[in-house]
């Protein structure tokens, strides 16, 4: 009785999705019936995600993505029973299936079929401009890609989109939604890893795997937001900040930016951090949507104190390292440990003998390891200066532009 239950429910099944597509293939070329073609495409993705059939999701995306295909294949004029592709309504119509369709995708967790999605949401954006809802559903789902795919540089940078595009364009946007949106921008640039040694464009460009190479995915990526440049986490900080929507957001993550972003990093890093994490951990700020952020947040926090310590101390016991590294239990932290010597660059050791850890390692000291450190000593020291004694620093920059200008009417002379 069971299977035959079984047999007919796949029939009917079988039944309902062979009519889908029977119809999707009449009706994708009628120009009379274009508004029922869609309306089918949205009935067929509710009848996959309702039913989880991601497979049958797929081969119905490609369908989809054939039949528009092929309405570019016409030459001259086009018929007027026939879809125009380049009519302004059919790609708003388009448009709206296609993010509908990278909706459903994220859901059923096709993320590859999701990315190649938002690249034709993309290029459809590109030839009519998007209802508001629309594009800020485009940067909402883009971040959920990125930040599927653990590339946290694009997740923040979409999530900042979002935030821009929604604050200047949506009038009626409630002051919890606007804070949302500001809080999740925030603790996902947070997020993004601090790059060691230099910049992604020095340290990424100069590779020789052509399209393949890190670089070239990252400019690749940041097409999809209609920007040339690669963003990165400097720029993405200081967009925050400069554009006034760190205020918005709400008071941990802004606590947390202060701590993190700020140029002398303490000790006490993790336990002044912690009251903040676990605000948001508690899951009472907008119902928990921030939590997935924490252990990303907690892995920042970490190399950033580590990089600190590193620089500070030559050793140090595991009782006291426990103590400063308060917000994970030593058995992560040994892993994450392990990350910050291979990602980041920190020269580490764990004694267990001894209990104890051991940074750096003995090297001989020459000019070119000592460059960079001389260079920011010079630089802190002159904020000191400015901060301390500003009527100084102003009348020795008067009195250097002064001779530079004698040198040069000597010179001319």
């Amino acid at each position: 009785r069971q299977q035959s239950q079984d047999r007919d429910v796949h029939m009917h099944f079988r039944f309902l999705w062979d009519t889908y597509k029977v119809v999707l293939d009449v009706l994708k070329s009628n120009v009379r019936l274009e508004e029922v073609y869609h309306e089918t495409a949205r009935h067929a993705f509710e009848f996959c995600r309702s039913n989880q059939r991601p497979q049958e999701f797929k081969r119905l995306c490609e369908m989809l993505r054939k039949n528009y295909q092929e309405l570019h294949k016409h030459t001259g004029k086009v018929p007027a029973h026939q879809v125009n592709p380049t009519n302004a309504d059919t790609i708003m119509r388009t448009l709206e299936t296609r993010c509908k369709q990278m909706q459903i995708c994220t859901e059923l967790d096709l993320w590859r079929e999701s990315y190649v999605t938002a690249t034709e949401v993309y290029d459809l954006m590109s030839k009519s401009r998007p209802k508001p809802h629309l594009r800020s559903m485009y940067y909402e789902y883009l971040g959920h890609i990125f930040w599927k795919s653990e590339n946290q540089l694009f997740h923040a940078f979409a999530c900042l989109k979002n935030l821009q595009f929604v604050k200047a364009a949506k009038s009626n946007i409630t002051k919890e939604e606007l804070q949302l949106l500001a809080s999740k921008a925030v603790l996902a640039t947070l997020c993004v890893p601090f790059q060691k040694g230099s910049d992604i464009h020095a340290s990424l460009e100069l590779t020789t795997e052509g399209a393949s190479s890190p670089y070239e995915k990252a400019k690749k990526h940041a097409q999809l937001f209609n920007v040339q440049t690669v963003p990165t986490r400097d720029s993405i900080s200081q967009n925050l900040v400069e554009k006034g929507l760190l205020p918005l957001a709400c008071e941990p993550c802004k606590k947390l930016f202060a701590l993190i972003e700020s140029d002398f990093t303490p000790l006490s890093l993790c336990q002044d951090a912690k009251p903040f994490l676990d605000e948001i951990m508690a899951g009472d700020i907008f119902d928990g949507k921030l939590v997935p952020y924490i252990t990303p947040l907690k892995q920042t926090i970490f190399f950033r104190l580590m990089k600190q310590l590193s620089e500070v101390y030559a050793n140090m016991t595991i009782d006291n390292f426990e103590n400063a590294a308060s917000i994970v239990p030593f058995s992560i932290a040994e892993k994450w440990m392990a990350n910050a010597a291979r990602q980041h660059g920190i020269n580490i050791q764990i004694n267990y003998s001894d209990k104890a850890i051991v940074f750096g390692a003995p090297r001989k000291v020459d000019m070119k390891s000592m460059r960079q450190p001389l260079i920011e000593i010079g630089l802190k020291l002159q904020q000191a200066m400015q901060r301390v004694a500003p009527e100084e620093q102003h009348r020795q920059e008067k009195l250097e532009k002064q001779q530079l200008s004698q040198n040069i009417v000597r010179r001319i002379e």
